[in-house]
């Protein structure tokens, strides 16, 4: 055989061993990306580790108002009272601790109920208030659309609301509320804040609270 040709026998397969060795090299690593990968786990929204289940919380009472059939749980050293402030409200039900009786802006947390017999749609309504609390030299602002789970009649359900921050100029108050529409009813549940209580923050128990509220039907 030729010299020339059997170098040139020789330069093909170390190309082909070259091929080889490169395609050999390229599946080792894509297979050992495949096995080491970690499944990413699944994003679980609004959860904690360290939150117990809401049939575990101690030293919580329960709150039922027979005549709108609801009920929500708060917590034992909080003490409630109902009153009506607005024209058409119905009687409202504000939770605080018992060292702030008697005393004006503290922090609260609210259920106020109002009658819609004009059949408003949920952004209706909150376009009213909106206009009603502007007039008043007060403001609403930041507006969210929602969802709200609530128990119903023993199931989970979904409740479609708006929330938002109101500002009360005049009584140098803020409150942050969540709205939402049930059958000829609106439902406005609240905390406040006050400058004058910076230290004392119930977003964690309002929101906690949030999660207990059970309708009958």
């Amino acid at each position: 055989m030729p010299a020339t040709h059997k170098s040139s026998l020789n330069k093909n397969y170390l190309a082909v061993f070259a091929i080889i060795l490169l395609a050999s090299a390229a599946l080792l690593l894509f297979t050992s990306f495949l096995f080491f990968k970690k499944t990413p786990e699944p994003l679980l929204l609004n959860s904690s580790p360290t939150k117990p289940p809401i049939s575990d919380l101690p030293n919580w009472e329960t709150y039922t108002n027979d005549e709108l059939e609801y009920s929500i749980k708060y917590p034992q050293n909080m003490i409630y009272a109902q009153s009506g402030n607005d024209v058409g409200q119905i009687p409202n039900t504000v939770f605080y601790y018992q060292k702030y009786t008697g005393k004006y802006y503290a922090p609260v947390i609210g259920i106020d109920v109002y009658p819609n017999s004009e059949k408003l749609t949920l952004e209706q309504w909150l376009n009213r208030r909106k206009s009603d609390v502007d007039a008043a030299g007060s403001k609403i602002q930041q507006v969210e659309g929602k969802q709200l789970n609530v128990q119903r009649a023993g199931v989970r359900a979904q409740l479609p609301l708006f929330s938002y921050v109101e500002d009360l100029t005049a009584e140098d108050l803020r409150l942050h509320s969540y709205v939402f529409q049930k059958e000829d009813k609106v439902f406005l549940l609240y905390y406040s804040e006050s400058t004058r209580y910076r230290d004392e923050s119930l977003e964690p128990i309002f929101n906690r609270m949030l999660e207990t509220l059970e309708f009958r039907n």
